[in-house]
């Protein structure tokens, strides 16, 4: 059985571009050991698509879908007479923002 039939299309391309790489680091390599300067650039590395290939994924999928989101809302509902996060408004006659620090410092 041929592997490259357990890979997508963008799979086997991620693959490619990760050999491109690594052959053109060893050609780096090769250059710099030998104390010639090297015109050669790294072309992009697929790291991310790498590691989803991997299962090493370092960023879980963290959306709440269907009823995860139903229940993650409903622990974020408030009561309406709850007073402990109530922001008050500032007194309306303020014209400079030196006189809305007493009121700011009252609070904390």
């Amino acid at each position: 059985m041929d592997v490259c039939l357990a890979f997508s299309d963008s799979e086997l391309q991620t693959l490619t571009q990760c050999d491109v790489f690594a052959n053109t680091l060893l050609k780096i390599a090769s250059d710099l050991r030998k104390g010639t300067n090297t015109s050669e650039k790294l072309p992009p590395f697929p790291k991310a698509d790498l590691l989803k290939m991997m299962t090493l994924d370092t960023k879980p999928d963290k959306r709440l879908r269907g009823r995860e989101l139903h229940e993650y809302l409903i622990s974020k509902i408030v009561p309406a007479d709850a007073k402990a996060n109530e922001i008050t408004l500032p007194p309306q006659n303020i014209n400079k923002m030196e006189d809305l620090l007493p009121g700011l410092k009252k609070d904390t």
